[in-house]
């Protein structure tokens, strides 16, 4: 078979050489040599193999990743529970709780890691990959983005006449769930926090003794903690997107 393809090129390649006067550059030779592969009903075959198994590896990843996705979730919820499971009882202390939005930050990173090689996947079928089905098109990407696609772009691309599809899903509704699951996880351990130490005070009666050293420190520590989770659980839903093309 590859002795056929390699003949077949360089019969054709010789053929348009002598029709050219003999001067051929190594880019025409290139282009020529695949354009003479075309022609080979074997190359053609080995392109469509080719063609489908990338076709199927790529949908094998997008289905990992998705499943990745979902233990990201999955995993966020057991760690949230746990910390404040264990940040509500009184023999604990408060600050440990205040770790748990840095972790939900790495989970949430880790989370649009996949998600953004997912759309990466997806946009790279729909323009490289289903280009090729010619008239047994449309493939489902393209399918999908033009009837089933929720973005404000495609909606308004529509003529007024029209109707939205049944099935399109809302716009934004990934990661609406996906941010509120981190926002509210992790703006419930700050809370639980700032409810104890603010029990405690008024246990105490605001008589803290922050003369002694190792006091000054750890309310400082606490204190500067409670700011960078503020500014992570911001971070957090800046991070978290659902970018699709």
């Amino acid at each position: 078979m590859n002795e056929k393809i390699e003949l077949a090129s360089e019969q054709g390649l010789a053929r348009l050489s002598i029709q050219n006067g003999g001067v051929v550059s190594g880019a025409s030779e290139a282009t020529l040599a695949e354009e003479m592969l075309d022609e080979v009903p074997e190359a053609r075959s080995i392109r469509a193999l080719l063609l489908i198994q990338q076709y199927t590896a790529l949908r094998s990843e997008i289905e990992k990743r998705i499943d990745i996705r979902q233990q990201i979730l999955a995993l966020t919820l057991l760690v949230a529970g746990t910390f404040l499971s264990v940040g509500v009882q009184p023999n604990v202390p408060a600050v440990v709780v205040l770790f748990y939005p840095i972790i939900a930050m790495f989970l949430g990173a880790i989370w649009e890691h996949n998600d953004l090689r997912v759309g990466q996947i997806n946009f790279y079928i729909r323009t490289e990959v289903e280009k090729h089905l010619g008239s047994l098109g449309p493939g489902w990407e393209t399918f999908r983005l033009k009837m089933f696609s929720p973005s404000y772009r495609e909606r308004n691309r529509r003529t007024t006449e029209e109707q939205r599809h049944p099935l399109t899903p809302r716009v934004g509704l990934i990661v609406f769930a996906t941010r509120g699951m981190f926002f509210t996880t992790q703006a419930m351990t700050i809370i639980v926090a700032a409810v104890r130490y603010i029990a405690e005070f008024l246990q105490q009666g605001f008589a803290v003794n922050i003369t002694e050293p190792k006091q000054a420190l750890m309310s400082i520590a606490t204190g500067m903690l409670f700011l960078v989770d503020i500014g992570i659980l911001f971070y957090t839903r800046y991070l978290v997107q659902h970018k699709r093309i």
